[in-house]
C-alpha cells in the first residue's frame, strides 16, 4: 500500500524540527515505527533528505517578552542500514541542520548529530545499544553552545498492529564555553558546565488501520548539573506524548500530536521565596504533508508551546508556523 511506502518518508519530514531535543528524540521515536522488511538484503540501504524551511517565531528566546523573529532552516540526513546478518543490523543515522533568525541572531544554530547502533533480532524480542553525539554551535552566542552524548539500549516487540519499544539512556551535556555557576548566581567556577543525564522510556505504537497510526510514550529524565548554587539546573522530568499520523488522501497526510511534561527542581528555589520551583510544560503540534511526486513534497506545520511555573520569570508561551520544502532520494 502507499501508505506503508510512504510511511517513513512522511515521519522523517515531520521530525524536521527547529529543536536539537526535538531532532535527537524524535528521530529515535520514528525509528521504531519503521516497518521492518521480512525479505532482507545483505546490500546496504541508503536514504538522504534534503529539506528547507521558512517560517515565524512568536517568541524566540523563549521568555516572558516575547520577541518575535522571521527565521529560515536548512536540513541535510544521511541514513545508512546494513545487515550483517540475517538477524542483525548496523545504523548509521547523520544530521546537518542550519537555522537562521534574521534580527535575534544570538539564537541562530547549528547542529551535527551523528547515531550508531547495532540492532539483533531474538525469538522473543529485539535488542539493540547504541550511541548519539551531537554538537550544536551558536555562531553569536558562545555560552549556549553544547556537546551531547550519550549511550543507549532499548527492547522492542511487534505484535501484528502493535509496536513496543523500552530504551534506557545515559550521557552528558558539556556546555565548551560556558564556566558552571559557583556559590552564588553571580559568581563561576573555572570549569565548564557539565550536566550529567540519564532517561527512560516506554513507547506503544498502533496500526488503528490502513490510514491512520497512534503512537504513545511516556519519559523520566533526570539531569544532574556540576552547578554549586542551589543545584541550579538539577531536576526530574516526567513526560507524556501522543502522536497520529492519518493519510488523507493519496498524496495528503495530516500530523498531529500532544505532549505535557512535569519538571520538578531538586534545590532550586522561586526568587524571593523558600519553596522549591515546578513546571509544567505544554506542547501541541499539527500540520500536513502534501506529496508532489515519490521524492519531494511540501508541508505546513503550526507548533503552540506553553510552561506554567511557579517561577514568573519562566513563564512563556509560543507560536511557530512554518512551510517547508521537501525532497527524498
Amino acid at each position: 500500500m502507499k501508505y506503508k511506502t510512504f510511511f517513513w518518508f512522511i515521519l522523517s519530514i515531520f521530525i524536521c524540527s527547529i529543536s536539537f531535543a526535538q531532532v535527537t528524540e524524535e528521530k529515535e521515536a520514528v525509528k521504531l515505527e519503521r516497518p521492518q522488511v521480512e525479505n532482507y538484503t545483505f546490500e546496504p540501504n541508503i536514504s538522504q533528505k534534503i529539506a528547507i524551511f521558512s517560517g515565524y517565531d512568536t517568541n524566540v528566546k523563549l521568555s516572558n517578552q516575547r520577541k518575535g523573529d522571521m527565521f529560515e532552516e536548512f536540513l541535510y540526513s544521511f541514513d545508512y542500514d546494513q545487515k550483517l546478518s540475517a538477524d542483525l543490523e548496523f545504523n548509521l543515522d547523520y544530521d546537518f541542520d542550519y537555522i537562521n533568525y534574521n534580527e535575534v541572531t544570538d539564537i541562530s544554530s547549528l547542529l551535527n548529530h551523528l547515531r550508531l547502533g547495532l540492532d539483533k533480532t531474538f525469538s522473543l524480542c529485539s535488542l539493540g545499544i547504541g550511541y548519539d553525539l551531537g554538537y550544536l554551535y551558536y555562531p553569536k552566542n558562545k555560552d549556549g553552545d553544547f556537546l551531547i552524548h550519550k549511550g543507549f539500549i532499548y527492547f522492542r516487540k511487534d505484535l501484528g498492529k502493535f509496536k513496543y519499544k523500552v530504551q534506557f539512556e545515559g550521557g552528558s551535556k558539556d556546555y565548551i564555553s560556558q564556566n558552571t555557576l559557583g556559590d552564588d548566581i553571580s559568581t563561576r567556577e573555572n570549569t565548564e558546565r557539565l550536566d550529567h543525564r540519564i532517561a527512560a522510556f516506554y513507547q506503544l505504537g498502533i496500526d488503528i488501520n490502513p490510514r491512520l497510526y497512534l503512537s504513545f510514550r511516556t519519559k523520566f529524565l533526570r539531569n544532574d548539573s556540576n552547578a554549586r548554587y542551589l543545584d541550579f539546573y538539577d531536576y526530574n522530568a516526567y513526560n507524556q506524548k501522543l502522536s497520529l499520523t492519518y493519510q488523507a488522501t493519496n498524496k495528503t497526510y495530516l500530523l498531529a500530536d500532544f505532549s505535557y511534561e512535569r519538571k520538578k527542581y531538586k534545590t532550586r528555589t522561586v526568587t524571593n521565596q523558600s519553596y522549591k520551583q515546578e513546571d509544567d510544560f505544554y506542547s501541541t503540534r499539527a500540520g500536513f504533508i502534501y506529496l508532489l511526486d515519490r521524492k519531494t513534497a511540501v508541508s505546513l506545520d503550526y507548533i503552540y508551546r506553553y510552561n506554567s511555573s511557579n517561577e514568573p520569570l519562566d513563564e512563556y508561551n509560543e507560536n511557530v508556523i512554518s512551510c517547508g520544502w521537501h525532497y527524498y532520494f
